[in-house]
């Protein structure tokens, strides 16, 4: 089924790991959790980069959780990675941050929504540690309503031209792609994007003004500036479909936070099909007609 060239089977097909392969999965996690505690609080009193953050997440196979199989990630459901989540952010916000910025919010887009090519170019390496991802949707004057944003792109035939200003970007310091969005100039709706760091036409200043809020500083908060060519090929999905790719996407992350939140796994069962729930809802909206 497709909603303007979407492929919904992707969203709503779910692989549930077998109680063997989750209790493995679950063993890695903490394992991870326990070698990373010693270095991470040292870093936390110093106010330094924890460096062996992502060579502990590829020794223990970590940085694509709930990425597919056939990609290179574990493959693990929404339920295994919220419990995963909730364990990782014992550790620390900052470390808890890289997951939803690297993971939730970078590679859960492009593994719903890219096309087979984005998919092959972005998540293989990005399992592997070869490319570390982001999320930027907050302006300056926007904060993070996709209603108000200012950043927008022109159409040149072969290539896309953005134009605009993202901060607050979790990652954004160590990223080497991050997943925005923008506005088509001269009115539209809001179409998503995955931009190469390395590309010319990007400025990037960490905010150094953030770091004594507890150890996020360690994924540093940037302001980043575009003006620069996007080939067709890095768009998210279709055009105009960004609002939809957000919209569900920090559901997805809202979820999860609810997820660990609760004080029991019946809790938490009951949260997450809520939130299943919400999702399906605003599926049939958007069937509909009545949004976006």
């Amino acid at each position: 089924m497709r909603v303007r060239g979407i492929n919904l089977i992707g969203i709503l097909v779910n692989r549930e790991l077998d109680k063997q392969e989750q209790n493995s999965f679950l063993r890695d996690v903490d394992e991870f959790c326990k070698e990373l505690r010693p270095i991470e609080e040292v870093c936390y009193v110093e106010h330094t980069f924890n460096d062996q953050l992502i060579p502990l997440c590829k020794k223990y196979g970590l940085l694509g959780i709930p990425v597919r199989k056939e990609y290179g990630g574990r493959g693990a459901d929404s339920f295994t990675y919220t419990r995963a989540l909730d364990r990782i952010g014992m550790e620390g916000t900052g470390v808890r941050t890289f997951f939803s910025g690297h993971t939730s919010l970078g590679q859960v887009p492009i593994q719903m929504w890219g096309n087979e090519d984005e998919r092959k170019r972005y998540l293989p390496p990005s399992t592997k540690g070869e490319k570390i991802l982001a999320f930027g949707l907050t302006e300056p004057e926007a904060g993070s309503n996709p209603l108000e944003m200012k950043m927008t792109y022109e159409d040149k035939g072969s290539h896309y031209v953005l134009n605009g200003v993202k901060y607050l970007i979790s990652n954004a310091g160590i990223a080497n792609a991050i997943v925005t969005f923008a506005y088509p100039k001269g009115g539209g709706r809001v179409s998503a994007f995955i931009i190469d760091t390395d590309k010319e036409g990007i400025l990037k200043q960490d905010l150094t003004t953030k770091l004594p809020l507890s150890n996020v500083l360690l994924f540093p908060f940037t302001v980043a500036l575009f003006l620069l060519t996007v080939n067709w090929s890095n768009v998210i999905g279709a055009l105009a479909a960004g609002a939809w790719i957000v919209a569900v996407n920090l559901r997805f992350l809202l979820a999860n936070v609810r997820l660990t939140r609760t004080p029991d796994a019946m809790s938490a069962w009951k949260v997450f099909k809520q939130s299943a729930g919400y999702l399906f809802l605003m599926l049939l909206l958007i069937v509909a007609g009545h949004i976006l």
